[in-house]
């Protein structure tokens, strides 16, 4: 990595903000979904599918239009300070009295059911509004990962940086970040090995969050640094658009609509989500019934996050030298071909295990046993891919759009494009377990098959898209 001294100053700085962010990220991803599996009265993967469908989405519109009221106002270093004292102090308000108060705030397991028995095609949405709380927060994890990097970190990295820079030294960056993913992951999973009951879970997830509010104090004061002694930058976010422009929520989304090349942009980071999600819910279900309590299921995911980030930190490589070497195609590719053979290879495995049964042995280990330990394995090799190579791809793909335009394609993408994904991604999972076979989980006989056929669909359409934005020249 031939990192010259004048750019070391620049790109330090840009690490370590991407370091802290993923820190946090990691410590609150693996919670959210213990949260919501485990901890949630009534709780499945079938939850998450709904908050992803439906409240995930809206609540990434009303993120935008407060985004753009901030771009407007604020310079870039502030509107990055905004951003993280909002998403830090919300976390901390959660761990040290929201969570605790949990259980005379929400609905009852009683009241929940009842109400389930009043509207069982509503199965799951119902656990969602009566676990409210843990809803709020599992919503609020999934938009900081939305506000911190593509909106905010990845607008830095782009902006500040020439086209020669990034294909440089974004592989520099991706390896610097797991770095935070990795210490989250291994903290995470030891704390929550010690959690061997509910009081001492509860503790558990309060020192986590503590924890994010200190990183997130050194996010602040990195990115301080970053644009008083580097760039120097005090004019307004949105002052980097065309002055002929109003950025708005729907002029973003209308130039997102008109352009076709935003539209590719906007199919691509769909896509991922469209054959992600099903993959993810799968999992999660296999998990839950694998785990015997949430301290289990949270190391569990810790643990995988592990992987993950050290997933990351060889695909950086790989994809450091595949940008260099090759079309930028050959370096997108790499995303849906494992994503397809991993993920289809156990969502297959799980489909058999549905047929035969669970106590089916292959080769001295239960099918069961098979199908997670392949669902895992899809899970920190995709995830890991996505955070490097997926996202660096992604964010090279914005550069077919003009310099002016590319804040507002970045805007509507990732909170329109991005969150349309999720939508198509989990209304199938959604509509199957709720509408047409209520209170099914997604592993079930009934619904898998069903996953398959829209997975391998999702993999054509990404694919396709790939294709298409490589005709429009990324190098």
């Amino acid at each position: 990595m031939d990192i010259k001294t004048g750019k070391l100053k620049k790109i330090t700085p840009m690490g370590l903000m991407l370091m802290f962010i993923m820190f946090i990220g990691g410590i609150v991803a693996p919670m959210r979904d213990a949260l919501m599996v485990k901890v949630a009265i009534c709780g499945g993967a079938g939850t998450t599918v709904i908050l992803k469908l439906v409240a995930a989405p809206l609540a990434s519109i009303l993120l935008m239009a407060v985004f753009i009221k901030l771009t407007k106002k604020y310079s870039t270093a502030q509107v990055l300070t905004l951003v993280v004292l909002f998403f830090v102090g919300f976390f901390l308000l959660f761990g040290t009295i929201l969570f605790p108060l949990r259980n005379h705030l929400q609905m009852s397991e009683a009241t929940i059911k009842y109400w389930q028995a009043i509207f069982p095609h509503a199965h799951w949405i119902i656990v969602c509004i009566g676990n409210w709380l843990l809803s709020l927060f599992y919503i609020m994890c999934g938009l900081w990962t939305v506000a911190a990097l593509p909106l905010t970190f990845w607008h830095i990295a782009n902006t500040y940086t020439t086209r020669e820079e990034a294909k440089k030294y974004f592989g520099f960056l991706n390896l610097l970040g797991p770095v935070g993913g990795f210490s989250a992951g291994y903290l995470s999973q030891y704390l929550n090995k010690k959690a061997n009951s509910a009081s001492s879970y509860e503790q558990c997830v309060l020192w986590q969050l503590v924890i994010t509010g200190i990183v997130g104090a050194f996010l602040i004061l990195t990115g301080r640094f970053l644009f008083k002694r580097v760039i120097k930058d005090d004019a307004p976010m949105a002052s980097q658009m065309k002055s002929k422009e109003k950025m708005g929520i729907w002029n973003s989304i209308k130039y997102i609509a008109t352009d076709k090349k935003a539209v590719c942009v906007a199919l691509l980071a769909a896509s991922y989500y469209m054959v992600m999600n099903p993959v993810e819910a799968a999992w999660k279900d296999q998990m839950k019934i694998a785990s015997s309590n949430a301290s289990e299921f949270h190391a569990a995911n810790s643990r995988v996050l592990i992987y993950i980030n050290l997933t990351m930190v060889l695909m950086s490589l790989i994809m450091t030298v595949s940008l260099k070497k090759f079309k930028w195609q050959t370096t997108a590719l790499i995303s849906p071909v494992l994503l397809g053979t991993f993920g289809l290879s156990f969502m297959i495995i799980s489909e058999q295990v549905n047929v035969w049964g669970s106590n089916m042995v292959l080769n001295g280990k239960m099918l069961v046993s098979w199908a997670i330990m392949v669902g895992t394995i899809a899970i920190w090799v995709t995830k890991g891919c996505k955070k490097s190579v997926f996202d660096t791809t992604k964010n090279l793909a914005y550069r077919i759009l003009p310099p002016e335009d590319r804040l507002t394609a970045r805007l509507a993408t990732e909170t329109c494009g991005s969150r349309m994904g999720e939508v198509i991604g989990n209304a199938v999972p959604a509509i199957l377990t709720n509408i047409i076979f209520p209170g099914a989980s997604v592993i079930s006989k009934k619904v898998l098959p069903c996953m398959i056929i829209f997975t391998v669909t999702g993999l054509i359409i990404w694919l396709f898209v790939i294709s298409k934005i490589q005709k429009h020249t990324v190098e």
